[in-house]
């Protein structure tokens, strides 16, 4: 299964579009003995914003940068209303965070049911996503993003927890372990699989920065032309992603420090932010219709958008 991922990885242009990561990785026929990545974003890009009016940048952001391009139009539009010193009113938050709710749904669940199952020899579930997709893309009122809540939520349940998402980020170091074990899901399946292949590393993990913190980047941006390439924080490399955002997390803790930082890990950290999709999608009020309805608690808190992580290894 090892030489399956890392052919998977060399054939990087097979895999991954244009304007993304190639990675290359060397294998001596017992282990992995060299790795490199090479980006072909275009860092120049953004230079035809400038001197553009705010209406018409955050039109062209989604556009210039496609990867999660409704989140980018929505930082886009969070950048200009600060320069501006305008604050958005409750809608347009609601509807952000539903924009953002909705691209993150379908990305986790085209990555988690669909590329990883097919790498570690599950069955992959096009028709899942294809489900998920349609009512997000008609979602235009209240009464069909309480659709896609729903509908979501009985997703997670089924084919990733395979029980209320709520239970699972409760159960304990004992019960998670047998849940691991039991194997009856692609998703324990595929964490147990990880395990025993031991790939990822204990990198150094990009901390939740304060308002100052980022401040001090956004001058860097400024200053050095070279930064965005090559982002570092407190003169290192630090990975961003799922596993930073989560690793005080319960669940995700005690797998680090039983297994350490593996690719069991990363895929683990996804599992919260993917819970906590579905509510973002509906107001507070109509959460707590959604998940009783089929049998589950309210959620617990209304998933928010971390602040964008600019340093990546």
């Amino acid at each position: 299964m090892l030489l399956d991922i890392q052919e998977a990885l060399q054939n990087g242009k097979a895999m991954i579009a244009e304007g993304k990561l190639q990675l290359e990785v060397v294998w001596d026929g017992k282990q992995i003995t060299g790795v490199s990545v090479q980006s072909s974003r275009p860092l120049a890009a953004c230079r035809v914003l400038e001197g553009k009016p705010a209406e018409e940048v955050m039109r062209l952001v989604p556009l210039l940068f496609s990867v999660c391009g409704r989140a980018q139009g929505v930082a886009a539009a969070a950048a200009c209303e600060a320069a501006r010193g305008i604050a958005p009113n409750d809608l347009v938050v609601v509807a952000r965070e539903r924009a953002i709710a909705g691209e993150c749904l379908q990305e986790y669940t085209w990555r988690l049911l669909i590329d990883l199952p097919a790498l570690l020899g599950e069955a992959a579930r096009p028709g899942e996503l294809a489900d998920l997709r349609r009512r997000i893309g008609t979602a235009r009122d209240e009464l069909r993003w309480h659709d896609v809540a729903g509908a979501a939520e009985e997703l997670l349940e089924r084919a990733v927890y395979e029980m209320s998402p709520r239970v699972w980020l409760g159960l304990r170091p004992a019960s998670f372990e047998k849940w691991v074990a039991r194997g009856e899901a692609p998703m324990q399946r595929m964490l147990a699989r990880l395990r025993t292949l031991r790939l990822g590393g204990d990198f150094g993990l990009l901390p939740w920065l304060g308002e100052a913190d980022l401040l001090a980047l956004s001058a860097r941006l400024d200053v050095e032309p070279d930064f965005s390439q090559r982002p570092t924080w407190q003169g290192e490399p630090a990975e961003t992603g799922a596993l930073a955002r989560q690793l005080g997390h319960p669940v995700l803790a005690r797998e680090v420090g039983q297994y350490g930082a593996t690719a069991a890990a990363r895929l683990l950290a996804r599992l919260p932010n993917w819970r906590n999709c579905p509510s973002s999608c509906v107001s507070r009020a109509q959460w707590a219709s959604v998940a009783p309805r089929r049998g589950r608690a309210a959620a617990s808190r209304r998933w928010r958008r971390r602040a964008a992580r600019c340093c990546t290894r």
